[in-house]
C-alpha cells in the first residue's frame, strides 16, 4: 500500500525522520522533560491540558535552562488545570525573563450556531526546530500515568482531576528531523491567532533558529532510543496534519487523510481512541471499505462504562458504542478510574496516525488539532504492539451485546449524548 497525500511522502523530502512510539503517557512525560532539559535555541508547547505538580516540575525545568541557555520560550495552554502554584511561577518566570519567556493561556470560545466551544486542542512540543513529541498526551499527574491499573492514591490537584479520571493510557510519537521545522512555523501561526482572540493584539512571534548555531544533544543524537521501546531507531517518512474550528468536514486535513487511508487498506485497520463517533466522511469511507472489500479486519479498542470508569464516561460512551456496527471487533479498556485518551489508528500494518485528533464531532468540526501520519513498517508494527498490550486490560464485545447497543434505548442514550455534549467533549 502507499501513502495516500496530496504531498506524496518519498525518501527525499524534508519529511524524513528518526521516531518512535511511547508506550505511554509516563513516558511521554519523561521524553518531555528531557527534550527541555536539553534545550539550546526555542522551546515551543502547546500541551493543551497541563497543571498540577507534573507541570509543575516541567516550568521550573524551563527556568533552569532560562538560566543555563539564550533559549527562548513560547508555550499556549488550556486554563483547565492550571492551579494557584503554577499561575504564580508562571508569572515569577515572565517577570525573570520578559524577552525569552511567553506563556498564552486560552480558554473556550462559545459559538452561537451550531452551539459548540472552540478550543486549542493539539498536543505538540518542538525544540531547537529539530526535535518533536506529537500526540495525545497533556502533562498533570493524572495525565502522566503508565495507565495499566488503578491508581492507589490518586493525586488530585483539581477538581477536574477528580471528574476526568485518576489515570489516563495514552501514546505520543517522539522524533527527530526536518519536519520539525513544519511543526515550528505552523506553532507561531496557532499562537498567532490564539494571541489575537485571547487579548485582540496578536504579534508574529516567531523567530529564526541560527543555522551556524547547531543544536547537540548529544544523548539523542547517540543514543536517541536507548531504553525505548524499540532496540533500534525507525527511520520513517512523516507528514504534518493540521485542522482548524470550522473546518468543512470534506475539507479537513486530518479527517480527510484519514479516509485516504481507509479508501486504500487492503487488510487490516486498527483504532486505538478514546471516542469512537466519527465525522460523517469517515463513516462513509469504512462503510464503503466493509462493502467494497469485506474481508478486511478493523479493531477497534475504546473505553468502557461500568461502576470503576471515570465519571467523565457518562458523557461519550454510549454514543461510542452506537458505531460499533462499524468495526469488526471491539475491546473496551477497563482499568479502574483510567479514562483511555489515546488517538491512533494504523492501516495495513504500515501507515500509522497519531495526534491530537479525536473521531468526534468537535475535533472533526470546532478544535485546533495537529497530528502525523507515519509511513514505516517497523514503527507501525510497535505502535500494533502496544494497542494489543492494551486488549490485554479490556473485555471483548460479543457480537449479540454490540447489536444489543442498536437497540432502541442505547440509540436514545447515543442520540443525547451526541446532541448535548458532541461539541462540548473530546
Amino acid at each position: 500500500m502507499t501513502l495516500v497525500t496530496s504531498d506524496p511522502i518519498n525518501s527525499s523530502n524534508k519529511n524524513s525522520c528518526y521516531l518512535f512510539a511511547t508506550a505511554n503517557s509516563k513516558e511521554s512525560t519523561a521524553w518531555k522533560f528531557h527534550l527541555i532539559d536539553h534545550a539550546k535555541e526555542s522551546i515551543e508547547f502547546s500541551p493543551n491540558f497541563c497543571g498540577g505538580l507534573d507541570f509543575q516540575v516541567c516550568l521550573l525545568k524551563i527556568r533552569e535552562n532560562l538560566h543555563f541557555n539564550t533559549t527562548k520560550v513560547h508555550i499556549i495552554a488550556s486554563k483547565d488545570f492550571i492551579t494557584g502554584e503554577n499561575s504564580t511561577l508562571i508569572t515569577d518566570i515572565t517577570k525573570e525573563f520578559p524577552d525569552r519567556f511567553f506563556f498564552l493561556i486560552t480558554d473556550r470560545i462559545l459559538q452561537g450556531f451550531p452551539l459548540a466551544t472552540i478550543e486549542n486542542h493539539e498536543k505538540l512540543l518542538i525544540v531547537d526546530e529539530k526535535y518533536f513529541v506529537i500526540g495525545g498526551s497533556g502533562i498533570t499527574p493524572s495525565m502522566s500515568e503508565i495507565g495499566d491499573q488503578a491508581p492507589a492514591e490518586p493525586e488530585i490537584d483539581h477538581w477536574k482531576d477528580r471528574f476526568v479520571a485518576s489515570g489516563f493510557r495514552d501514546m505520543d510519537a517522539v522524533g527527530k528531523g526536518p519536519i520539525a521545522v513544519d511543526f515550528r512555523t505552523h506553532f507561531f501561526s496557532l499562537f498567532l491567532k490564539w494571541e489575537t482572540l485571547v487579548t485582540g493584539n496578536g504579534i508574529n512571534r516567531h523567530f529564526d533558529i541560527n543555522p551556524q548555531n547547531t543544536c547537540t544533544i548529544s544523548i539523542l543524537d547517540e543514543d536517541f532510543f536507548k531504553g525505548c521501546i524499540q532496540p533500534s531507531p525507525t527511520f520513517a517518512q512523516v507528514k504534518a496534519l493540521y485542522s482548524k474550528p470550522k473546518d468543512n468536514p470534506k475539507h479537513n486535513e486530518i479527517t480527510t487523510e484519514i479516509c485516504n487511508q481507509i479508501n486504500s487498506t487492503q487488510n487490516n485497520i486498527r483504532i486505538a481512541h478514546m471516542l469512537f463517533n466519527p465525522a460523517e466522511p469517515i463513516k462513509i469511507a469504512i462503510k464503503q471499505l466493509k462493502e467494497n472489500r469485506p474481508f478486511v479486519t478493523i479493531s477497534l479498542v475504546t473505553n468502557s462504562l461500568n461502576s470503576d470508569s471515570p465519571m467523565a464516561n457518562e458523557s461519550f460512551v454510549w454514543s461510542n458504542r452506537s458505531n460499533y456496527n462499524l468495526v469488526s471487533e471491539v475491546f473496551e479498556y477497563i482499568v479502574p478510574k483510567i479514562l483511555y485518551h489515546k488517538k491512533v489508528m494504523t492501516f495495513d500494518d504500515r501507515i500509522t496516525i497519531i495526534g491530537s485528533y479525536n473521531l468526534g464531532q468537535k475535533s472533526a468540526l470546532f478544535d485546533d488539532e495537529a497530528a502525523i501520519v507515519v509511513d514505516s513498517p517497523e514503527f507501525t508494527i510497535a505502535v500494533n504492539r502496544i494497542i494489543d498490550s492494551d486488549k490485554l486490560h479490556s473485555i471483548a464485545i460479543d457480537p449479540q451485546t454490540a447489536d444489543e447497543f442498536q437497540s432502541l434505548v442505547p440509540k436514545i442514550a447515543a442520540e443525547l449524548q451526541q446532541a448535548l455534549l458532541g461539541s462540548f467533549l473530546g
